[in-house]
C-alpha cells in the first residue's frame, strides 16, 4: 500500500480522470498539450527575429528564464511591450488610412 501511495497522488487510482497526477506526473487536464521540448532551435529563433518585434522576443526570453515572475508582473510587462510595439508601428506603404492611431 505504501508503494501505491508513493507512485500516485490522490484517491482516484492515478488514472487522471479525476484530476489526480498519474505515475508519469502528467495531469489529465493538460494531457492534450505537447510536452516541453526545451529552448527553440536557432532556425526557429532566426525565423522569429525576422517577424517579431525585438521587445516581444525580449519578453519571451524573460518569461523563459523566469526573470519575470507572478501573474501581475507578467501581465504588466506584456502590456508595456504591447505599448512599445504599437508606438513603433508604421502603416504599410505609409498609407495614413491604414494608421490605427
Amino acid at each position: 500500500s505504501d508503494q501505491a501511495s508513493s507512485s500516485q497522488i490522490g484517491s482516484g487510482g492515478g488514472d487522471g480522470k479525476d484530476g489526480t497526477i498519474q505515475k508519469d506526473k502528467t495531469v489529465a487536464l493538460f494531457s492534450h498539450l505537447p510536452p516541453y521540448r526545451g529552448p527553440p532551435s536557432s532556425k526557429t529563433t532566426q525565423q522569429a527575429k525576422s517577424t517579431l518585434h525585438p521587445a516581444v522576443l525580449e519578453l519571451g526570453m524573460k518569461y523563459a528564464t523566469g526573470a519575470v515572475r507572478g501573474g501581475n508582473a507578467r501581465c504588466r510587462t506584456m502590456l508595456e511591450v504591447f505599448s512599445t510595439v504599437l508606438d513603433d508601428y508604421v502603416p504599410p506603404g505609409g498609407d495614413a488610412k491604414l494608421d490605427f492611431r
